[in-house]
C-alpha cells in the first residue's frame, strides 16, 4: 500500500514521539477489523456476563442502579436498587445473582424466580471495616465481585475504601478479610491460574495463596502513578484500570478506563501492548474509545466492551493488525523494548512495506543499536505515541484532563470516584 509524497512529508515533520507501530511477527498482537453497536444503555456499563438463565446469546449487565439483560434488540430489567451504583454482580447459579451495592455498602442476593432481594454481606447504609456475621461484618464501597476457585462456597470483594480483599462464605454468611496490605481502591478481580489479578487504581497486583497458608498481595504491573506506556510488566503504565479478562491462555485484556484504551498482557513475553481496532462512531475512534471502558465480556472471539450509556462489539478478530491496513496510531512514549536482535534487511524491508521508511528510519537505528548493546533475547518492538487527549469521559461528566501522566489531586479523585 503506498502513501503520497504530501502525506509523507506530513510524517516527516511530526515531532520524534509521533512514529507509526512497527509489529515484528514475533510480537504477539490484538486486533478486530470490526466494531459494531450492541445496543444503548441509559447510563454507564459497570459489569457484564452471559445470562444463565437463557440461551439465546444474552448478556447481564450492571448500570447506575438497575440489573438487566439484553439480546442486542430488546432490555428486560430484572431488579432495580435506586441511586446504589450497582458496580459488580455474579451470577451463582441459573437463579440466584450476588449483587454488589456499591454505594450503600452491602453485597445483596437477587432470586431472579420471584425478585426477592436479600443481604448477604455488608450493613445496607452503614459503612466499616469489621469482620463478622451478617449484622456485624461491615464493606465500605464493595466495588467487584468474583467466585473463589479456591473454596466454591466463597465470593471474594474488593473492599476499595478498606483497600482490601475480603470474602463471604455463601453457607454462613461470615464476612472475612483475605488480606488488606498493596492495595490502592482495588476494583476488578481476574483468576489466572491459581493467583488473583486486582486492578487498582494505576496497577494490577497478584495476590497469591501459599502452601503455609499464608497470602501475598505484591504489585504485577503498572505503578502507583497514572501514565500511558507500552512496555514489559515493569515499566508499563495505567491510567485507571478497571477490570481484567482473560483472552487467551497466556494472554489477558485490561480496561484501562481513563486512557481510553483496552490493554493486553501476554504472561509468556511479559509485556503490556494496545488492542487496536477500525471503526465507526459511536463506538470506537482509532483504537481510543469515547468514553471510560469499565467493563470486558469475551465470547467466543469476540470483545464486549461496556462504557458510558452503549455496549460495543468487537468482531473479526485478526492475528495481525497491519496486515493490509494502513499504519494505526495507536502505541505510546517508549522508542524501543529489549528484543531479539533484528537484521537490517528486516528493518529496511519492514519501513518500505509501511510506506513510511523515512519516518521511521531515525528509530529504527535508535533500536537496531540499542537492541545491539542490550544483547536481549525478549521480543520487543518499536513503539509510536498517541496524541494527547485533552479531556476525560467518565459517566458524562467532563473531568480535568488524566491523560499526559498527570497526577489527578487526590481529593478530586475520592469525589469523583464516590460518585461511580
Amino acid at each position: 500500500m503506498g502513501v503520497s509524497w504530501a502525506a509523507m512529508l506530513f510524517f516527516m515533520a511530526l515531532p520524534s514521539s509521533l512514529l507509526f507501530t512497527y509489529t515484528p511477527t514475533n510480537l504477539p498482537s490484538i486486533s478486530f477489523n470490526t466494531s459494531e453497536p450492541f445496543i444503548q444503555t441509559v447510563n454507564q456499563v459497570y459489569k457484564m456476563e452471559l445470562d444463565l438463565y437463557k440461551t439465546d446469546g444474552s448478556i447481564m449487565f450492571s448500570t447506575y442502579e438497575d440489573l438487566q439483560t439484553t439480546d442486542g434488540q430488546n432490555i428486560s430489567t430484572l431488579t432495580t436498587i435506586p441511586s446504589c451504583y450497582l458496580t459488580s454482580f455474579k451470577q451463582l447459579n441459573e437463579t440466584h445473582i450476588a449483587i454488589a451495592a456499591y454505594t450503600i455498602h452491602c453485597i445483596q442476593i437477587l432470586n431472579r424466580k420471584d425478585g426477592s432481594r436479600k443481604t448477604l454481606a455488608g450493613i445496607c447504609s452503614s459503612s466499616g471495616s469489621t469482620d463478622g456475621p451478617l449484622g456485624v461484618g461491615k464493606l465500605k464501597y464493595p466495588r467487584s465481585i468474583e467466585m473463589d476457585l479456591r473454596n466454591p462456597d466463597r465470593l471474594l470483594i474488593t473492599d476499595r475504601y478498606n483497600h482490601a480483599l475480603r470474602f463471604v462464605d455463601l453457607i454462613t454468611g461470615e464476612l472475612g478479610t483475605v488480606i488488606s496490605s498493596g492495595f490502592k481502591y482495588p476494583r476488578g478481580l481476574s483468576w489466572v491460574g491459581s493467583e488473583l489479578l486486582v486492578a487498582n487504581s494505576h496497577y494490577l497486583s497478584r495476590v497469591t495463596w501459599h502452601v503455609n497458608g499464608s497470602v501475598s498481595n505484591v504489585l504485577f504491573t503498572g505503578s502507583t502513578v497514572s501514565g500511558f506506556v507500552e512496555d514489559s510488566f515493569a515499566k508499563s503504565r495505567f491510567n485507571y484500570p478497571y477490570e481484567i479478562e482473560i483472552f487467551h491462555s497466556n494472554i489477558s485484556l485490561v480496561a484501562d478506563g481513563s486512557n481510553r484504551r483496552l490493554r493486553w498482557l501476554d504472561f509468556s513475553t511479559q509485556l503490556v501492548g494496545v488492542v487496536c481496532f477500525n471503526g465507526e462512531n459511536p463506538c470506537l475512534t482509532s483504537s481510543q474509545l469515547p468514553g471510560a471502558d469499565r467493563s470486558l465480556l469475551k465470547v467466543g472471539n469476540d470483545l464486549y466492551v461496556g462504557m458510558y450509556q452503549n455496549i460495543c462489539k468487537l468482531i473479526d478478530f485478526a492475528v495481525d493488525p497491519f496486515v493490509d491496513k494502513p499504519p494505526i496510531l495507536c502505541s505510546n512514549p517508549t522508542s524501543c523494548l529489549p528484543s531479539t536482535q533484528p537484521s537490517i534487511e528486516i528493518l529496511v524491508s519492514a519501513g518500505f512495506a509501511s510506506g513510511v521508511f523515512i519516518a521511521i528510519l531515525p528509530t529504527a537505528i535508535i533500536c537496531y543499536f540499542y537492541w545491539k548493546k542490550k544483547g536481549e533475547t525478549r521480543p520487543g518492538y518499536v513503539h509510536n505515541a498517541v496524541c494527547d487527549d485533552d479531556g476525560l469521559y467518565r459517566d458524562g461528566y467532563s473531568l480535568p484532563a488524566e491523560q499526559s501522566n498527570r497526577k489527578m489531586d487526590e481529593n478530586a479523585y475520592d469525589y469523583v470516584e464516590k460518585a461511580l
